[in-house]
């Protein structure tokens, strides 16, 4: 494909929720083991010599951000470098993968089996963005901050109270990531280098908490009753009485990392009602009972933007 580098703007709707997901299993000591090396690893390089003090000035003011932004990347490259070839750190007691065989001993049934990180390099890539223990440094505290209260702030309190339920209890020590989000960007940097990103997808999905599929961003498996609109969800991954659909709740956090050190873009979170009150109309969606569908509804779902 021919390189486009005119401004344009990339749509990007209920995408990434649909994408090829893994399941990880991290034991709690691998956390401490990853943020010991990283701790290890900033004394090395020395962290003191790429963030430095921010002048008053604004002119040194934008010249220090970027440099320190241009230095925090080095600090991950580095870290994802020791990350990926690192061996002996990655066996199969402290995290592993899932994958979905056929029991030559059930008559082929189907069941779940895991496997060495090692095995699978864009399982362990997609891990080290995950598990890398201070985004700050790519994304700025200030920023980081900023975003955090803004999402906070037009977060629906029902679906805050789900999410920390899910978080709690629903993990268990596994985690589903989208293994293949960061060859997506990669795509997306190599062809239209000058895009604006206009990315909308679930930020929280209402799973069943008793599943064979737990784990933090767990999936919605549900299928269509036959020859009507209703849904039904599944406990089961193997459900085979119909054919299926699953989707992802999105860590916006996760992608908006991997954004901004594939594609050098800074991309700010919007919560949906964020976003329509300020690029909507009100009045014009507005109905006689005063409901908006614009406003009052998808609370739980968010926008990923770099509009220019």
């Amino acid at each position: 494909m021919e390189k486009i580098e005119d401004n344009c703007y990339i749509l990007c709707f209920d995408f990434i929720d649909s994408f090829p997901y893994d399941r990880v299993k991290i034991n709690k000591k691998f956390g401490e083991i990853v943020e010991n090396n990283f701790e290890h690893q900033l004394n090395k390089l020395n962290k003191d010599k790429y963030i430095d003090n921010i002048n008053n000035n604004e002119e040194n003011n934008s010249n220090n951000n970027n440099e320190n932004n241009q230095n925090g990347v080095k600090i991950f490259k580095t870290f994802q470098s020791k990350f990926m070839q690192d061996k002996d750190m990655f066996n199969e007691n402290l995290i592993s993968y899932s994958r979905i065989i056929k029991d030559e001993k059930s008559n082929g049934m189907l069941k779940e089996e895991f496997r060495s990180i090692n095995e699978d390099p864009e399982i362990k890539e997609i891990l080290s963005y995950y598990l890398f223990p201070d985004k700050g440094l790519i994304l700025g505290d200030d920023f980081t901050s900023s975003e955090k209260i803004r999402t906070e702030k037009y977060q629906d309190w029902f679906v805050k109270l789900l999410s920390f339920v899910y978080k709690r209890y629903v993990g268990n020590g596994y985690v589903w990531l989208p293994t293949m989000l960061p060859q997506f960007f990669d795509i997306l940097n190599n062809n239209f280098p000058n895009h604006n990103l206009i990315l909308y997808d679930f930020d929280f999905l209402n799973s069943n908490v008793n599943t064979d599929y737990n784990g933090k961003y767990c999936p919605v498996v549900y299928s269509i009753v036959e020859g009507t609109t209703d849904v039904k969800t599944h406990k089961s991954l193997f459900y085979d009485e119909k054919p299926v659909n699953i989707y992802f709740p999105i860590d916006f956090n996760l992608v908006q990392f991997i954004y901004k050190i594939k594609c050098n873009k800074l991309g700010t979170i919007n919560k949906f009602q964020y976003f329509m009150q300020n690029y909507a109309f009100q009045d014009w969606s507005e109905t006689k009972t005063d409901f908006n569908p614009l406003f009052d509804t998808h609370h739980n779902s968010s926008f990923l933007l770099t509009l220019d």
